[in-house]
């Protein structure tokens, strides 16, 4: 009799197990795709200077120095 509560025993163990399994709810974590405010729009990009007269490159003077 001892041998078959023995028995009982450890096939109520893995039922057990089972139970600590939480069931699969809905997952909370996974946030809904809101819609992206993080990405700009495509503003005008003023960081693009428009191509002013090279005034750095000087003009072909004659050349003195010969």
């Amino acid at each position: 009799m001892q041998r078959t509560q023995q028995q009982q025993a450890l096939k109520r163990k893995p039922q057990m197990h089972r139970t600590q399994q939480k069931p699969q709810e809905p997952q909370t974590q996974q946030k809904p795709q809101e819609p992206q405010t993080q990405q700009k729009p495509q503003e005008p990009q003023t960081q693009q200077k428009p191509q002013e007269p090279q005034t750095q490159q000087k003009p072909q003077e004659p050349q003195t120095q010969q």
